[in-house]
Formats: C-alpha cells, structure tokens, sequence
C-alpha cells in the first residue's frame, strides 16, 4: 500500500522456486552416479519495488504489455555460481546508484560484489530473457514454465488514467494542503517560541537568589519573593500572546481537505466531540461507505488475481504427497492431499473489509 501511496502503482510478482540437492545412489552406494532430490520447494509471492520494474510504454495495464521486465541486484558470486545461467563470467561488478544508496540508507556502507541482471518477459512469444547489464549475451532463455494465464506481475492502481500504466500517487493528490498544514503547524509552535508567557517583576520585588530560582525553577517549584511583591503585584506572570484564530482556521481546513480526498470522517479522528444529528451522521457514513468501497473492490481484485495464479501454480507444482492442518468447530483433522485432488478451475471470492484499516 506504501508503494501506492508514494508511486502510484504497486507490483507483486508471483512464482514457484525449487532448490535441489544431490543424493548417492543407496542401492550402489560405490556408484558416481546421484539421484537429485528436491530439498525445498514453493510458491512465492514477492513485492516488487516500482523503482525495479519496466513496463511496456505503450501498455495500460498487463493485460496488454507486450513485455515487462524485472531488474535484480545480486551478489556477483552468487550469479556466476547458478547453474541456471550460462555466460556469466562476462558480467562486470556494477549497483545502479538508486539502489545503492537504498541500501547504504537502510544498513551503511555495503561490502562485496554485485551485479545487475534483468529478467524480460516477453508476453507476446511467452518467453522469459535474463541478461545482465554487462552480458553480451542472454544468461538465461527459457519458455515461461507457468501455466496460468497471463504475465508473473499483478499490479495495483487505486487513481489515475484508465490509459496511463501508472496511477496517480496518492500522497501526491493531498501534497499541498499536507505541506500546507505542515508549515502552519510549525509556525504554531515557532509563536509559542516567540511569545511565551512572562513573568514581569518590578526592580526590587526579588532579589538575586529568587530571579536565578526563577529562571532555573521546574514545574512544582516553590519560589519565595519579597514580602509584599504578590500582593501589591510587584510580580505579574503574564499569559503567552493569543495566536489567534487564523492558525487553527487554516490547519482545519487543510485537514477537512485531505480527510474529504482519503474519505475519512470526523468521527475516527481523535478529539472530535461536536454533536451531529443522525440525519448528518447517515450521509457522512454513506459517503465514507462508498469511498472505502471504491478502493476496497481494487484490493480486492489485486489479492484476487494473486491468488488465481498460486492456486495455478499448486495445481501445476505440488505433484507430492501433502498434508495440511483443518481446525474447525468438530476439532482438529490433519487431511492428505495431491494437487490431483484440487484439480481444476475455482473462482475465488472474500470480504477484505475487516483485513483492511482505513483509509484502505
């Protein structure tokens, strides 16, 4: 959801991964020859950063891309050690600057080697090019191993142009009224700074010893001044300059105008205590309602898509033997499965309502 709110658009990639390992032969165990085992295995479901994907120009969606690719940062070693790609050897140490300074951000100075491979997926021969920055050639050329339909990628766009791939970011739809209600925000506070409250002491009415217990005095401090100073007020605290309305005008209108753009009524904002009559409370739940639907059916069709293709994938993948936990109000049943017993085409369909706090 961050990465809708400051990009426009979100990216989950969905997939299965396999890692092997060798095993000897155990009926001849003085054979050279071993037997692959898998040694783990699943269905993978991964965000995918917008600033590492690349989209087809002239696409508005997957549905009609041509092509999409995939940038990752790996280590160098790593890359040259899989068996999976081939001429690896030519790709040269390189981290493009934005991902570099990501990760210097997030855990400083990063040692070792890395390189940058791009997975392109070319969806109109549904095939699959990996290629490194430095390559002269394809690492990898593969046929898509998937069965599902469509690209790898499912991606989220809440606003924006039907015929634009990118949605409109949504920190960008309130940025100056959130800049606005900064600055007024801060200038709130630099007044109290300015003019605080005072405390005027007519020459005499302290002596030395009392104007330093003034100055350094904390909160509960008891202060002794000369006899007669309170009463005759000698000594005066005065109140901090009045601010004003204005401030408070304007921080609540850039509030009411981010909460009208997210759809968040008064009511779930902390220290609303106005009284509205129940015709007011019925058409500002209604209007909530329909905002939060808005944005709730994309959710929904997002996560919906993710999960055809892993269902898709299980089907295609998990060809062993399974057994998965069932806790209902009889107890607790453990039920073994193939992918042969879930064979098929399934529609899906859920609430996302209660998973999701607002303003999604």
């Amino acid at each position: 959801m961050q990465d809708v709110m400051f990009y426009g658009f979100a990216v989950m990639k969905v997939g299965y991964g396999v890692e092997t390992e060798s095993m000897p032969d155990s009926e001849s165990p003085e054979s050279k020859d071993e037997t692959p085992r898998i040694r783990e295995e699943g269905v993978f479901v991964m965000r995918v950063s917008p600033l590492d994907f690349g989209f087809d120009p002239v696409a508005t969606s997957t549905d009609d891309a041509r092509y999409l690719i995939h940038r990752v940062v790996k280590p160098l070693d790593e890359i040259k050690d899989n068996d999976l790609y081939s001429g690896a050897d030519d790709l040269q140490a390189e981290m493009p600057e934005d991902f570099k300074k990501r990760l210097k951000d997030k855990h400083g100075d990063v040692s070792g080697e890395f390189a940058t491979i791009f997975e392109y997926h070319d969806l109109t021969k549904n095939k699959i090019y990996t290629t490194g920055k430095t390559s002269k050639k394809f690492l990898r050329d593969q046929d898509n191993p998937h069965e599902f339909k469509g690209s790898h990628f499912v991606v989220l766009k809440l606003a924006g142009d039907n015929d634009e791939f990118r949605g409109i970011q949504m920190i960008g739809m309130i940025e100056d009224e959130a800049i606005a209600l900064n600055d007024t925000v801060t200038k709130m506070i630099k007044h109290l700074d300015i003019f605080p409250g005072q405390v005027i002491c007519e020459q005499g009415a302290m002596d030395e010893d009392e104007r330093r217990n003034l100055a350094d005095g904390e909160q509960g401090t008891i202060l002794m001044v000369q006899p007669g100073a309170v009463s005759q007020n000698r000594v005066i605290k005065s109140q901090p300059l009045p601010m004003g309305s204005d401030y408070f005008n304007v921080a609540k209108t850039m509030q009411s105008l981010i909460d009208l753009v997210f759809g968040i009524p008064d009511w779930q904002r902390s220290g609303i205590n106005r009284r509205k009559t129940a015709t007011e409370a019925t058409f500002e739940q209604a209007d909530t309602s329909i905002r939060r639907e808005y944005f709730l059916n994309y959710v929904s069709d997002f996560v919906k898509q993710i999960i055809v293709k892993v269902a898709s994938l299980i089907q295609q993948y998990y060809d062993r033997e399974r057994e998965i936990r069932v806790e209902g109000d009889t107890g607790i049943e453990y039920v073994k499965w193939t992918n042969e017993d879930i064979a098929g085409e399934y529609d899906f369909d859920f609430d996302v309502h209660r998973g999701f706090s607002f303003p999604f």
